[in-house]
């Protein structure tokens, strides 16, 4: 069980640190189509990077997402590539304690 443990905390599988959870929270909202991805970082310390797991049949391997909205603003109208893992996924980062939006 100690093996499971640590290769899920190598993945990046949220975990408890003590008495608190640090991760992203995403999520998805579908309207005509099109998918808009909230999501916020639970730890107010660090930037995290997490995949994130999105739509697989609005979403080609290649396409790319937008940051329509980040309290970072360096981060707003950057691009991320959609990538075949567990169906269609991206790469997200959100700085400490923040929230961003992608479409």
């Amino acid at each position: 069980m100690e093996a499971l443990t640590i290769f899920n905390h190598l993945l990046g599988i949220p975990h408890m640190i003590g008495n608190v959870m640090r991760s992203i929270v995403s999520w998805s909202r579908i309207f005509n189509n099109k998918e808009i991805i909230p999501a916020i970082n639970t730890d107010y310390f660090n930037l995290k990077t997490a995949w994130v797991t999105i739509d697989n049949s609005l979403h080609k391997a290649g396409d790319k997402l937008k940051c329509t909205y980040s309290i970072d603003k360096e981060q707003v109208n950057t691009e991320v590539i959609v990538e075949e893992k567990n169906g269609k996924s991206i790469l997200l980062t959100v700085s400490a304690a923040g929230f961003v939006a992608l479409e």
